[in-house]
């Protein structure tokens, strides 16, 4: 089976490349081939997350060009120890409508993509690229959503709960051993009033 893994140069791509990778049958998957789309005449150019360079290029078209090559080359080095080939492959046109064109001209079994790479909102994110491709491509699609991690508020609630605990059963505690001296003396006096 044949994979295309589309990149737009974001953090998130590369995380669904790597949950691709985690559960992914080598013996399965024949080929990979990783996509990036640049628009050729777009306003932004392709932003990359994923490259440390940060050098500007003077040309916007080899800068576009250089970023996607940048994403596609850091989204197959997770497949360094791949067993069969991955190749590495710059399309221009709308982002959705190349990648679609790529699922058949490389007869794919599965499309891997991010959703929520570049944009203002998760809805707007599957809405235009991610939701296209799943809706469009020819074979089944995975579609790799963000984690969203907060860890630290979930630590300080916890511990707050815990001191809350702490707290309540201090009280108790004290109450309790309040009570213990008095049993002791009733018991003394029943102890005295036997002998």
């Amino acid at each position: 089976m044949h994979v295309v893994i589309a990149t737009d140069g974001s953090r998130q791509s590369l995380t669904a490349a790597r949950k691709f990778k985690a559960f992914a049958d080598p013996k399965k998957v024949t080929e990979i081939s990783i996509v990036a789309v640049i628009r050729p005449l777009a306003a932004v150019a392709f932003a990359n997350d994923l490259s440390p360079s940060t050098k500007p290029q003077k040309r916007e078209d080899n800068s576009s060009r250089k970023a996607a090559a940048d994403a596609v080359d850091a989204l197959a080095a997770v497949f360094d120890d791949w067993e069969g080939p991955v190749h590495k492959r710059i399309r221009s046109g709308s982002a959705a409508n190349e990648i679609i064109k790529a699922a058949k001209q490389y007869d794919a079994g599965l499309v891997v993509i991010a959703a929520g790479g570049r944009g203002l909102s998760d809805t707007v994110l599957m809405g235009s690229t991610a939701q296209r491709v799943q809706h469009y491509a020819p074979c089944p699609v995975l579609v790799v959503r963000p984690t969203k991690t907060k860890k630290a508020p979930a630590k300080k609630a916890a511990a707050k709960k815990a001191a809350t605990k702490k707290t309540a059963q201090k009280p108790a505690a004290k109450k309790a051993t309040a009570k213990k001296p008095v049993a002791k003396k009733t018991a003394t006096k029943k102890a005295a009033a036997r002998k």
